[in-house]
């Protein structure tokens, strides 16, 4: 951190070793800390399957940059897919809770999504949403995708977290993500993230979501089953054991049982202790 004064007349304060400034310089953009943490899913919902929770398994690497007002003027993603469990062609996308007006640019390399966009976005869609592939087993072998956004800097750091600001889902599809299939689209995302895909799949087989007396999704509760088990998880570490083939993942972790039904209040480094390592 550096500090300065002037002083008047300029002669009252003598530093020789004083830097010199000029008013005019610009303000280099700033970038934050990575933000780093492993996304995985189970693709059978709305019934929890095998519930190994290893179907779909990315990493992401989040990076903010902001101006000399603390405006965020740039959002770089690394999604890294590293493990697909499942037998389904799962699709991944996420979604930003902001204007689409705010965005000013998309860059994104290496995705293989076959989804309809426009600048990058994907169209029909009232909220910014990003396709990034079709198919996890074939993603894993293509390695990450970087998503890079220019922002014209509506909001600040301090006024955004990454947990409110993005909202990440699997497409499944029993044959595979196709944007003009006629089979209805079933998304599935982390819990208590509200659903903006078809509604029909809620309150079926395991899924214990908020229904209002037509079986319409109400909330608070979203993509949750009994004893508040999730469907989708976003976890802090990057170095996350994935649970073997067909071990349910409160077999494969037991302080995870206790933790789901507390709603994340007991255990909630769970995923620190795997039976095994």
């Amino acid at each position: 951190v550096l500090f300065y004064l002037n002083s008047t007349p300029e002669e009252a304060i003598y530093d020789p070793n004083k830097p010199t400034t000029d008013p005019d310089e610009e303000y280099p953009p700033l970038e934050s800390d990575p933000l780093e943490g492993t996304l995985v899913f189970e693709d059978l919902w709305p019934s929890q399957g095998d519930y190994d929770m290893n179907d779909v398994v990315l990493t992401y690497h989040t990076v903010f940059t902001t101006d000399k007002d603390n405006k965020i003027t740039g959002i770089k993603d690394i999604f890294t897919p590293i493990h697909s469990g499942g037998v389904l062609k799962s699709a991944f996308g996420y979604q930003l809770d902001m204007d689409k007006n705010n965005i000013s640019n998309v860059k994104i390399d290496n995705a293989s999504s076959t989804a309809i966009q426009n600048s990058g976005m994907e169209v029909n869609q009232e909220l910014p949403t990003f396709m990034l592939f079709d198919d996890i087993q074939q993603a894993v072998k293509n390695g990450p995708i970087t998503v890079v956004l220019e922002l014209k800097g509506n909001k600040t750091i301090h006024e955004i977290s990454r947990k409110k600001l993005y909202n990440p889902f699997i497409c499944v599809n029993t044959k595979g993500f196709n944007a003009t299939s006629k089979e209805a689209r079933r998304e599935i995302h982390l819990t208590n993230y509200p659903p903006f895909a078809n509604l029909s799949f809620f309150g079926r087989n395991n899924d214990k979501s908020s229904l209002d007396k037509g079986g319409n999704p109400i909330g608070p509760n979203y993509y949750v089953a009994e004893d508040n088990y999730p469907f989708a998880i976003d976890l802090p570490i990057t170095d996350y054991q994935i649970p073997d083939e067909s071990v349910k993942i409160d077999k494969f972790y037991p302080e995870f049982s206790k933790w789901a039904k507390s709603k994340g209040v007991e255990n909630p480094n769970w995923y620190r202790f795997p039976t095994h390592k």
